[in-house]
């Protein structure tokens, strides 16, 4: 209740009492609110003429007021003044990286064509519209990473569904904690696959592919670093910040607790995900490999300023085309590579997804469920030897 009673000492008994005026209690308001900043404020009101029945009404009227002043002030705002206000929030929760992410999204593709909306105002239509805006959209490429001609192209499924969760993400942060009364791009939906579409196939390199790869590599250190990255699976940003402390020779156990982001070398003080700090068993070949750094004990093995991400897919180009691989291989295949290897071999899936550092089992079998060669062969196989050995009916007589 914010409307409270007045009090005062009563000068003979030295006890508090209710403060009387002709005979009438007097009251005064107390209310909490939240400014358009986000700001919790205590607002204290006294009025000498608040007597009474009647008083305690003018009261309540004016706690009212209050309230509904501040409603009415963050409704007001526009999508461009809100995530202002988002950004302040994010940027004590999230990764720098994910930070820079939602800021190029709204910046470059949300802030064109919707920041200039109140955001009590926004429709389905307007997230229909802005769906629209985005199919049309063009953008330059200029690089020839996915073996394409630079010029303008549209914008990919995945580079649409992560502009839409930007967006949905602010309004869910207005919904929160600015009164928006509902997040209309949650309810429009974010982009979907067509159906029937085929999900892209992930490339990865075969033992031998890596064999054959890696001989071309004349630099020792991007060596290295290629052959912990295909028989770890480790994320590049997790073996950038690796440090030789977290590696322990005696039981074979490398500690992952860090990550650099490759695009700005930020150090980051957790990987990815909540399950990507981890503890993972290491290959002899990887013991040895990193024991060749084992007198390094302050800086990082590899760092930024060892290992340039440039540098490193340029160099995985080349020894790709010089060992007759024809496939389009990143950085992040190689960890494809080792988990294809793993279930090649028959490892569990559930074993292979704590080593990969994933959240949950079914996002190891959403990624490499389909890495299964000879999956189909295994099924004919077993069936095909179930047919021929089971009993056969005899005819009836």
């Amino acid at each position: 209740m914010p409307v409270y009673l007045e009090k005062r000492k009563d000068k003979k008994t030295g006890q508090i009492v209710d403060k009387e005026v002709d005979g009438k209690k007097q009251y005064y308001i107390r209310s909490y609110i939240t400014d358009q900043f986000g700001n919790r404020k205590q607002i204290t009101r006294h009025n000498k003429n608040w007597l009474g029945i009647d008083g305690k009404r003018e009261a309540t009227a004016e706690d009212n007021r209050l309230q509904m002043n501040t409603y009415q002030e963050n409704l007001d705002i526009n999508l461009d003044e809100l995530f202002d206000l988002y950004l302040k929030h994010i940027k004590t929760k999230l990764k720098a990286s994910s930070v820079r992410k939602n800021t190029d999204n709204y910046n470059l593709h949300i802030k064109p064509y919707l920041g200039y909306k109140q955001i009590n105002s926004l429709t389905n239509k307007d997230i229909l519209g802005f769906h629209n805006y985005l199919d049309k959209k063009l953008i330059v490429i200029r690089t020839d990473k996915q073996k394409r001609k630079r010029g303008n192209y549209p914008l990919s499924l995945a580079f649409k569904q992560s502009i839409h969760m930007t967006l949905s993400s602010i309004l869910s942060f207005g919904c929160k904690y600015y009164n928006l009364k509902q997040n209309v791009a949650r309810i429009v939906g974010n982009y979907q696959m067509p159906k029937g579409c085929k999900k892209r196939e992930l490339n990865f390199l075969t033992v031998d592919e890596f064999d054959r790869f890696i001989q071309f590599e004349q630099n020792e250190t991007y060596k290295d670093f290629f052959t912990i990255l295909f028989f770890t699976g480790m994320r590049r940003g997790e073996l950038l910040a690796l440090k030789i402390n977290n590696v322990n020779f005696e039981e074979n156990i490398i500690n992952i607790c860090e990550a650099i982001n490759p695009k700005n070398g930020i150090l980051a003080t957790f990987p990815k995900t909540n399950k990507s700090n981890r503890k993972i068993q290491m290959l002899n070949i990887v013991s040895s490999t990193l024991k060749k750094y084992s007198d390094n004990h302050i800086t990082t093995i590899f760092g930024i300023e060892n290992i340039k991400p440039t540098t490193l897919q340029r160099k995985c180009d080349r020894n790709c085309k010089l060992a007759n691989i024809d496939k389009n291989i990143r950085i992040h295949d190689f960890r494809h590579s080792f988990a294809s290897l793993c279930i090649n071999k028959g490892v569990p899936i559930e074993i292979i997804s704590n080593y990969l550092g994933h959240e949950s089992i079914s996002t190891t079998l959403d990624i490499y469920g389909h890495l299964y060669p000879d999956s189909q062969e295994k099924l004919t196989s077993v069936l095909e030897k179930f047919l021929e050995t089971r009993p056969k009916a005899r005819p009836k007589i």
